[in-house]
């Protein structure tokens, strides 16, 4: 306890002076400034572990990854340098999760790489959780070289937990002046991550941290707020708080080509998986921007990779076991998970064949699985071990109970509910269904008519189990529990090991509805 409260006294006194530096640069910008301020925010957000360069659409050279980032990043910088421009690049949060770089190096990977890329900022993301809230403390915010920034993340004293913002004064020709730097999580994140991650922090309001933030910001400073909330909310945080002069994005993975103007706010998001580079130019003066250009550059194959992060991508390549790499099998067919596929009321093929391989292994009459649960699909041509970690890279285990149809229904319709592309749209196989007027109808389960009196066995992943997406029921009306210990990832690998070659048949044949 003692030592809580030096610390807070010391992050009072420290936050006082830079205040009442910043405070001291606004005066003497006020008497001295002529010209405005010229500045370029480089950023990115939810990359996902996508680190390397990858061969996409078709195999026409490698796309994406922070190797061809950071090139058009370092020819910027020295561009803006001569012209008396500043750059500022920052990363709207979800650094983790999506391939075997992060299930291998949970975050360590990703942390060095950004610091050698020179990062000003990071927003902590929901995924940033996914390892737990010790790996995120303890492993990655000592080893980052850059601050990681939340304003409503608290402790379960209510003292914070990262920095909620940070002040740097610029200087321009014979004047200064302070750019503030907010970070905002959504606070979605314990419903959406798995609850032992979380630990004992609290998720406040992002509204009202920032307007705790913006009580006590000059005038003449420029204010962005570095946000993992999503497209929609930072419109709504963009409405309401017009102080706030631009925001950069992350969570819905959004591609906002050029910037949006709300009233005074810029808002930019660029897409996710580090395929784009977003560019933002604005000059500046007198607290608002009095000009602005802005767009996503494609990271494609015209663009060359840095000699030095690619070579520290490629050390990081070494340590990873060469099983990584081995052709599981190939397919003859392309099997694709989009965000809005997966996370839909319609099936997704690749999704019902996980969920058929959970029900089997674990004898139960229907399976029923999170669309937010599945990354990315399969293309033609050979599936390794790393395809296998980027469609499913969250260490989840199969879970049976056994659950009364009338709670199915519920659990059906909640599914219903959840706005698209959410991440708690469900997946199933075993059950017949469609959606009506009023809702959903059952038609069967597990090949025999549906009986809401009846108690049917059902298997889902522990995130599921524990109230994930807010499928508390699970919790609240499952009984007869088993923890079969089987990983989800592990089934698939299993299954398409033993197949050899994906056909057109082999997915009508494991998509036909069970079985009696």
């Amino acid at each position: 306890m003692f030592f809580n409260i030096i610390r807070v006294l010391f992050t009072a006194i420290l936050s006082l002076v830079l205040w009442a530096d910043c405070f001291v640069c606004v005066a003497s910008a006020a008497e001295k400034r002529s010209e405005p301020l010229r500045m370029t925010i480089l950023y990115m957000n939810d990359p996902h572990a996508h680190y390397a360069a990858e061969r996409i659409d078709g195999g026409q050279g490698l796309t994406g990854g922070f190797a061809k980032a950071q090139t058009l990043i370092g020819q910027i910088r020295t561009a803006n340098l001569k012209e008396g421009r500043h750059t500022l690049f920052l990363l709207g949060g979800d650094l983790l999760t999506g391939t075997a770089f992060s299930t291998v190096f949970k975050g360590a990977m990703g942390v060095e790489l950004l610091n050698n890329m020179e990062l000003t900022a990071m927003v902590v993301g929901n995924h940033e959780f996914d390892y737990g809230a010790e790996n995120l403390l303890k492993g990655m915010k000592p080893k980052a070289k850059f601050p990681l920034l939340s304003a409503n993340i608290k402790d379960e004293n209510g003292g914070a937990v990262f920095d909620s913002f940070i002040v740097k004064p610029l200087k321009q020709d014979n004047y200064s002046i302070p750019i503030v730097i907010m970070g905002l999580t959504t606070a979605d994140t314990p419903s959406i991550s798995t609850p032992k991650n979380i630990g004992a922090m609290r998720f406040s309001s992002p509204f009202r941290a920032a307007e705790e933030i913006l009580a006590d910001i000059s005038d003449d400073s420029l204010v962005i707020a570095l946000t993992h909330l999503g497209f929609s909310v930072d419109k709504e945080l963009a409405l309401g708080f017009p102080r706030i002069n631009v925001i950069i994005g992350g969570h819905s993975h959004t591609r906002v080509e050029k910037p949006l103007r709300l009233g005074e706010t810029l808002i930019c998001q660029a897409g996710a998986y580090s395929e784009l580079l977003g560019r933002l130019d604005i000059d500046f003066m007198h607290g608002k921007i009095i000009s602005y250009s802005g767009s996503l550059i494609r990271l494609g194959p015209d663009v060359d990779e840095d000699p030095a992060i690619a070579r520290l991508i490629e050390e990081y390549k070494t340590r990873m076991s060469p099983e990584f790499e081995r052709t599981l099998c190939v397919s003859d067919v392309t099997l694709e998970v989009s965000r809005s596929e997966v996370r839909s009321d319609a099936p997704n093929l690749l999704a019902r064949m996980i969920a058929r391989l959970m029900a089997e292994s674990a004898s139960a009459d229907l399976a029923l699985i999170n669309g937010g649960a599945i990354r990315s699909g399969f293309r033609k041509g050979s599936i390794t071990l790393n395809h296998i970690y980027a469609a499913l890279p969250f260490d989840d285990k199969v879970v049976k109970m056994s659950l009364k149809g009338t709670d199915i229904e519920s659990v059906l319709r909640k599914s219903l509910e959840a706005p698209m592309g959410s991440g708690g749209k469900l997946q199933s196989f075993g059950i017949d269904h469609k959606i009506t007027s009023g809702g959903i109808e059952i038609s069967s389960i597990n090949g025999s008519p549906f009986d809401s009196s009846r108690v049917y066995t059902l298997a889902i992943g522990e995130f599921l189990a524990s109230g994930g997406d807010g499928y508390s029921i699970f919790g609240d009306k499952g009984y007869n529990r088993i923890e079969t210990g089987i990983l989800i990832r592990d089934l698939l690998v299993n299954y398409l090991e033993g197949l050899k070659t994906i056909t057109e048949k082999n997915i009508e044949s494991l998509n036909v509805e069970p079985r009696n």
